[in-house]
């Protein structure tokens, strides 16, 4: 799937909801490479397409971490404060340093609890995608999905994770 297809499909799949979906998008590929080089990462294909044609987003009851940049008047009257996956990485590495959190998880969304989903970049596979996993408050690492088109696809049509 090229960029398109996977906007394509995340919007198809976000219109499934009950409400209506907000995105913070495009965002422009020096910030997703400013994003990548911050974190000491190279997103995954669908995660990039994701950032460069819909930057962040609330769909499905859901919210996936992205890149809310540029900030316009009209975004700032969005009713949804999106969250920046640079900064809660960061912020986890921080927060977990002595708890071992790998500097090749980058989270992108929470389920509203304790646990969180990250991409596992250690894992890149030959589509140039890598899994997305659940860690949460004592809990092993747990494969959810087998890129992030996929963990989308699993929320938004109530598929179970594991």
């Amino acid at each position: 799937m090229d960029d398109h297809e996977i906007e394509a499909e995340i919007r198809r799949l976000a219109a499934s909801g009950r409400d209506e979906p907000l995105f913070f998008g495009p965002v422009p590929d020096e910030v997703i490479e400013g994003a990548e080089r911050e974190l000491g990462v190279r997103f995954p294909r669908s995660y990039r397409a994701f950032l460069r044609r819909l930057g962040a987003a609330y769909m499905v009851h859901q919210e996936f971490f992205g890149l809310p940049f540029p900030m316009t008047p009209e975004k700032e009257a969005y009713p949804f404060c999106f969250s920046d996956v640079v900064d809660v990485t960061k912020l986890f590495r921080k927060g977990s340093a002595n708890d071992g959190l790998s500097r090749n998880l980058i989270n992108v969304s929470t389920d509203g609890g304790e646990c969180y989903y990250y991409i596992d970049v250690s894992r890149r596979d030959e589509r140039d995608e890598c899994p997305v996993v659940l860690m949460g408050s004592g809990a092993p690492m747990v494969v959810v999905a087998d890129d992030f088109l996929e963990f989308v696809r699993k929320i938004a049509l109530n598929e179970p994770l594991f």
